[in-house]
């Protein structure tokens, strides 16, 4: 009886084990886990009007609308960012539920400070870029990009803000954040833009970190992506890789952060839950 009883709890001890080991699955909710000072993470996502995969906003019920930043919400939660850059984010549109979109996201995650640019704002349609955050802003200001017809309008907005010393190792520091959407269709107008924004940028004193949707892939030989950060001295997070797609549809990465030569990615990974017609990119980032 006693090496039955005990063979019995062998048996137990080894599923208990296999269980515990298990790798999680690509739709496992990426948990919240304390992280060493120094460091702080962001996360960058177009959310795409609130849509999630719909067609068309405007073929949704502002009901589902809601559920849709929802789960946006809840992946903040989750992943418990520092910062958060958004594009497609709404004010009160008629297509999108007639509310503002940045206050309700950052409502729902808990985060208590935000800021919107209004790039497009014409025929009850208000959208752009939008920064939600933990730490107090100062110094926003929003950019409209010089008109680009026939596609909508682009910009950008710039934040800067102080992190806690608890977060870097017992000193402040302060960041200047950009939260970026680049035109889709010419490569010659993201060129133009680039040079606007890096005519914005250019004097800023503090490390800079800019992302979003940047509608374009790392070039062979020149492009926005490299002209950015050959302007600016920013780099990327394995720019030639093959396996970071952001827009399913196409399977290209056109989300991307980039930050300054004083940081480093410690980690960086492309979420996989479907909240937009763009996969939402988070990294964490240190100061050397």
């Amino acid at each position: 009886m006693q090496r039955v009883t005990r063979q019995i709890g062998i048996i137990i001890l080894a599923l208990l084990l296999e269980v515990g080991c298990r790798a999680p699955s690509a739709s496992t909710p990426i948990v919240s886990q304390a992280r060493p000072a120094q460091e702080f993470s962001i996360i960058t996502l177009n959310i795409a009007h609130g849509r999630k995969d719909g067609r068309n906003q405007m073929l949704q019920r502002t009901a589902t609308i809601r559920r849709n930043l929802d789960d946006i919400a809840r992946l903040l939660t989750q992943t418990a960012p520092d910062i958060v850059a958004l594009q497609e984010a709404d004010g009160p549109s008629f297509w999108s539920g007639n509310f503002d979109h940045v206050k309700y996201l950052a409502q729902q995650a808990k985060l208590p400070h935000h800021t919107r640019g209004s790039h497009v704002n014409k025929g009850r349609i208000d959208y752009g870029t939008a920064l939600i955050s933990k730490h107090p802003f100062s110094k926003t200001q929003s950019v409209k990009f010089p008109p680009s017809p026939p596609t909508f309008n682009k910009g950008f907005v710039t934040a800067e803000l102080t992190l806690p010393p608890a977060k870097i190792g017992g000193r402040k520091a302060t960041l200047t954040v950009v939260s970026l959407h680049l035109d889709f269709s010419r490569n010659s107008v993201r060129e133009k833009q680039i040079q606007h924004l890096v005519q914005h940028l250019k004097n800023i004193k503090t490390p800079l970190i800019i992302m979003g949707d940047f509608n374009c892939q790392w070039p062979k030989k020149k492009g926005p992506l490299k002209t950015l950060t050959q302007e600016l001295n920013l780099h990327a997070y394995r720019p030639e890789s093959k396996t970071l797609k952001t827009y399913p549809v196409f399977k290209t990465r056109l989300d991307w952060i980039l930050i300054s030569k004083e940081l480093r990615f410690t980690q960086y990974q492309v979420l996989p839950e479907r909240l937009s017609d763009h996969h939402a990119t988070r990294a964490t980032i240190l100061f050397k």
